[in-house]
């Protein structure tokens, strides 16, 4: 997959702001809270303790308020500079050995910076067999796209919206992204779906602090098969076989 994605200008994007989860952004700040709360729940079931070594790819500096020895990689060096195990490093090309971590969290929507494939085949390389990767992505399938020629598409950039800038990512398809997972080795043992009405808000509202809103209807949503799976966002929980 060619990748037409300016690292630079994405490197620049985040290298600007001055906080990756602005409260004053109700759409982040609803997608941070939620990843939190996820990482919260599944991580217990993997027994972290203080020298379980997790990979925090493009952690920005963040941890998510979850235990472990995280080593972070991002592309904007500044963001964790000040952190003991900090490499600035793509994903798609990490430079660590392979089976060197009992696990990796990837969450932000970091795949979607980058070819995905590329991505998730790397992360699988560095982690022991039987580790876990827990990674979110945003869909072609989302409610955004429904009616265009995005919808569901297996790979495509679209422009988009970051903190009140505009901003350009790859969306990818479940179906896509089931599909690497299998062929590197990766199982998806849990799959939660969330912005399940925010998108199609964010459609005919053009604002997305008011689309973010809606976000307080997943609670009902996500149990609703059809209508889940037209989410904006999906987080994975997979182990490594």
């Amino acid at each position: 997959m060619d990748n037409a994605l300016n690292t630079d200008e994405v490197k620049k994007l985040y290298e600007n702001m001055t906080c990756i989860w602005p409260e004053s952004d109700l759409w982040h700040t609803y997608t941070y809270k939620y990843m939190c709360a996820y990482l919260k729940r599944e991580l217990p079931q993997f027994n972290i303790n203080n020298t379980t070594k997790i990979l925090n790819a493009g952690s920005a500096g963040n941890t998510y308020g979850i235990g472990g020895e995280h080593y972070h990689v991002d592309i904007c060096y500044d963001k964790i500079s000040y952190l003991e195990h900090a490499i600035e490093a793509s994903v798609e090309d990490l430079p660590y050995v392979n089976e060197y971590f009992d696990g990796c969290i990837c969450m932000g929507s970091v795949i979607n910076y980058t070819d995905a494939a590329k991505s998730l085949f790397e992360l699988a390389r560095v982690i022991k067999f039987d580790g876990f990767l827990i990674f979110d992505f945003d869909q072609s399938g989302s409610l955004q796209f429904i009616f265009s020629k995005t919808f569901k598409k297996n790979a495509v950039i679209v422009n988009t919206f970051n903190s009140g800038n505009m901003d350009r990512l790859w969306v990818y398809s479940m179906q896509y992204i089931l599909s690497i997972l299998n062929s590197a080795g990766l199982v998806a043992q849990k799959i939660e779906y969330y912005h399940i009405l925010s998108p199609l808000a964010y459609k005919f509202l053009n604002d997305e602090n008011k689309a973010a809103t809606f976000g307080k209807f997943d609670v009902v949503a996500k149990y609703i098969p059809l209508l889940r799976k037209c989410s904006c966002n999906v987080i994975l929980t997979c182990r490594k076989v």
